[in-house]
């Protein structure tokens, strides 16, 4: 997690924020990028930004297939094919 902390946020602020934002990171099922605490006014904002996954698609004999869903074999197949352009 890349973490930004604007001047005159406490320890202990800083540490509620990232717990709060952690817990709810957990109930959405996500992993945290980055986490910046501001200070505007009397009020700490955080924003949050969450990592994503990545899905690789490949096409194979005229299918668009994810590569996580191809066996072993055909993964290899892919990997070994050779390139053209």
């Amino acid at each position: 997690m890349i973490l930004t902390i604007e001047n005159g946020v406490t320890d202990a602020e800083k540490n509620q924020v990232i717990a709060e934002e952690e817990a709810i990171a957990n109930k959405l099922k996500k992993e945290i990028a980055t986490l910046s605490i501001t200070i505007e006014g009397e009020e700490l904002v955080s924003k949050v930004a969450y990592k994503s996954r990545i899905i690789r698609y490949a096409r194979i004999t005229g299918y668009v297939v994810p590569k996580d869903n191809m066996s072993q074999w055909k993964q290899s197949e892919v990997k070994d094919r050779v390139r053209h352009c």
